[in-house]
Parts: structure tokens; sequence; C-alpha cells
């Protein structure tokens, strides 16, 4: 068992004791939380910016199911120069404060997030403390509660503020930036600027104009909600109370209406889909002081309401879309996981978000999630609502 000194409450002692690995390489874990976790939310800083593919459509049998890649490229410390990386966390929630007991995942990569020492095999190596993986209920990516509700979080990309720097210092920052192979704007032609809509931009990534001797830092705003009179949530803890309070889209878009949201960091965003075992599905996106619910069955990186200037050609929804109008009523669950197989996410396949670290099939009725871990479709776990694992095949 791995060492938990920061922790003192005998309950979350408890969730992190009940950590046992699912896989070989140690990208998968599984863990039984029975606290009440969303008490210790203050304690949560750092969240995320994944990339994702979600869409729900009616079985063979007429049972609603949502079909989920959660896609991220983690690297050890931060560093592109090793190899990407991962490890996550099936999630079985039963807070006493909660209305609903559920199944997710999060991914606990972003217990760490600033020395990035979190990856797989790490959480039962007998040395890593693994004490923040009592806040893994408050960071799920995705999940189901015994009501049929199902919710899943994707990044939307972020518009670029390029503030004029000091040239030298930024060839120099850069030339830096490339050996850890951070991504650089490289611009050729005279008068050229950065494109303030570039999706590979990050808080603080450099542009350099060589012809003109120019050089410009991307700045980015914490996307946050000010409507007097509403309390303010990070998304994913607004996704924690949705699974734990709400039976279906009528009430999680409601308890989403009455509070602000606010991305934890610079440079990110995100939009919420959500459905339920009656066959309703929505999209939530937040513009400003306002919450759009838009009708829905699937999603990428890229808002729905309006156009999305980073789209361009978005391979990963178009196939989605194709796959949901072929199958319109009904869709075997076959087909169902060929088409996450074929937004799958690896790097060097020209995909924008690095690696698909896991893909999720939720039936709402039945109550069951299935689970392949890091881009391998041969291999799944399912899961009961109350975090039994049913089969490994």
């Amino acid at each position: 068992m791995n060492p938990h000194v920061m922790l003192k409450d005998p309950d979350q002692i408890r969730a992190v004791e009940s950590l046992r690995r699912l896989d070989q390489n140690g990208y998968l874990y599984a863990m039984d939380c029975r606290f009440d976790y969303l008490k210790a939310a203050g304690q949560l800083v750092q969240f995320f910016d994944a990339g994702c593919s979600s869409f729900v459509q009616r079985n063979s049998e007429n049972e609603m199911v949502l079909y989920r890649n959660y896609d991220y490229g983690h690297h050890l410390h931060n560093d592109r120069r090793n190899p990407v990386t991962g490890i996550n966390c099936v999630i079985h929630a039963q807070s006493p404060s909660a209305r609903y007991e559920s199944i997710g995942t999060a991914d606990a990569f972003w217990t760490d997030p600033r020395h990035a020492g979190m990856v797989a095999g790490k959480a039962d190596d007998g040395v890593t403390d693994i004490s923040a993986f009592a806040m893994l209920p408050l960071v799920c990516m995705d999940g189901m509660n015994e009501a049929g509700l199902c919710v899943s979080i994707m990044a939307l990309c972020v518009e670029s503020d390029w503030q004029e720097t000091d040239y030298e210092k930024a060839v120099l920052q850069a030339e830096a930036n490339r050996e850890v192979k951070k991504y650089v704007v490289l611009l050729q032609k005279p008068g050229e600027l950065p494109d303030r809509f570039d999706k590979w931009s990050y808080p603080g990534c450099l542009a350099l104009n060589e012809a003109d001797h120019k050089a410009w830092r991307a700045e980015m705003p914490v996307h946050e909600q000010k409507n007097q009179g509403r309390p303010t949530l990070y998304h994913p803890i607004l996704m924690r109370q949705m699974l734990d309070l709400c039976a279906d889209t009528k009430e999680a878009s409601a308890l989403a209406s009455s509070v602000n949201v606010k991305a934890a960091v610079p440079g990110s965003d995100y939009h919420i889909l959500i459905a339920d075992a009656s066959g309703n599905s929505v999209m939530l996106e937040w513009e400003g002081d306002e919450m759009k619910v838009l009708p829905a069955k699937c999603g990428t990186n890229y808002r729905l309401n309006g156009t999305d200037p980073f789209r361009g050609t978005d391979r990963r929804y178009e196939c989605i879309q194709a796959g949901l109008e072929r199958f319109s009523s009904r869709m075997p669950e076959k087909y169902g996981l060929d088409l996450l197989r074929l937004v799958c996410q690896e790097p060097g396949n020209g995909a924008d978000r690095g690696k698909t670290q896991y893909s999720c099939i939720y039936h709402l009725e039945q109550k069951t999630m299935q689970i392949f871990s890091f881009g391998d479709y041969s291999h799944s776990w399912t899961f009961s609502l109350h975090g039994e694992l049913l089969r490994e095949e």
C-alpha cells in the first residue's frame, strides 16, 4: 500500500486504501469513495485541458447508451521528450450527502499537475504518496448515477491575445521550448501576425516573425461567469453535483443555470454533454454570463452554438455525425465501439489532443460502465453502478 500521510479523516483513508490496479501496466485503477468529498472541494486547485469525443444513441434493444473517449497526451514531468503516459481511476461514489450513487472515471494525473509525477504505475509502487487521491471524485471526466443521468466533459479551444514582446529574448526562450518539444509559432512573411484562433497555442506560447524580427506571447483569460447572487463552481465540481443530486437532464440543466462556472486555469474552457435514461440529451455551453442548453447527441472540442472559428475540419465530429445519421434511431453497440476506435487519438496520427487515455460505454438503463484503457480495444472491464467488477474480457 502506498503512503497517504496527508490524510487524517478515516473515511478518506478507507477510500484511498480501497485502491486496486486493474491492468498490467498501471494505467487503470479502481477506488471506492463513501465519504463527503464535496466538503473537501476547496482543497482542489487545478484541473485540466482535455480533448474528448462523446456521443449518445439508443442500442439495438432501445436502451440509451453514452459512448466516450477521454483524450490527453500526458508526459512525465510535463516533458514532451518523455513517452506519452497516463493514470486513470474508476470511481464508485456514494457520499452521505448525495441523493444518488454513481460510477465514473477520474484522470489521476491531475492530482499532481505541477510536478507531473503521477503517471502509470505510481499509485501502487509502494513509495509515492497518494493522499491526493481522496480528491478523485471531484475530477471525474465523466460518470453515471443510479437515476440514469450521465455526464461527459470536453475541453474547448480558447482565443489567444498576442502581446508583443522582446524579440531577442523570445528567440532564446523559443529555442528552449523547441528543445522540450513545446509548440512555437514561426511566421515567415513580412507583416505576418499570429492567428488569434491558433488551436495549438497555450498561455505563454511564443510566436516569432523572423522577417520582421518581432515576437509575441499568448495571453489567455480565465473564463468565469459573474452573475450576482450565484455561487461559483469549477466545471468538474458542477458535474459532481449533477451526479450526486440530479435525476435527469432537466434537473441537471436547472442546477447548472443556478451557479456561475469558472475555468480553474487560464486558457481553458469546457462544454458538458448530459444524457438521461429517458432518451433526452443536451449540451451545456457558456458564453459570457449566459448558459446555453442545446439539444445534442454528440460533441468534441468545438462549440455547437454558433460558428466556432477553431473548428476547421473536425474529423472526429464529422465521423460521429455520419455514424449517428447512419443509425438515426438505434445503433448496434458494436458499431458504437467501432466509432470510438475510429476517432481514437494517437501520437503521430494527426490527432489534435495527443492520446486517448480511456474509452467508456455507459448503459443508462442497465446501469453498467465498460471501460477500455489507453487505446487498447481488445481488453475491457465492466462495472456495476455499485463499483463491482462484473467481468473482464
